[in-house]
């Protein structure tokens, strides 16, 4: 298996279903890189499901070495994800509820002007 066909392979669940894989498998599919940031084996099956951001998820059980993909009941339509690209997750915040929500971003810094006519 490669990783396009378990992305499809996870991309076939039904709502409200799980699938688990092993990590050190996944790995062997999917080793990470870094590009800017670390893209873990996970998140790169992820970025080949199409709406993962809205109706997939995944974590880790690192304790026992087992990633566990997760498509959800109803896909997201409020302006949470449920999958954020790690190259992205700077501007999202990990909400208690194990979503992303967009996080507040400061407002840019007034334009400075100055006053041209007192310009020598």
């Amino acid at each position: 298996m490669n990783i396009f066909e378990m992305a499809m392979w996870i991309r076939q669940l039904k709502p409200g279903e799980q699938c688990k894989v092993d990590r050190l498998e996944l790995r062997q599919i999917a080793p990470p890189i870094n590009i800017g940031a670390t893209w873990e084996p996970p998140d790169r099956v992820m970025e080949n499901i199409i709406g993962s951001a809205y109706e997939f998820q995944y974590w880790e059980d690192r304790k026992n070495g087992t990633v566990y993909f997760r498509r959800l009941r109803e896909p997201l339509t409020d302006g949470r994800r449920s999958y954020v690209s790690p190259d992205r997750r700077d501007y999202f915040v990990m909400g208690p509820d194990g979503l992303w929500h967009p996080a507040r971003l400061p407002l840019p810094p007034e334009p400075i002007t100055t006053n041209c006519a007192n310009y020598p």
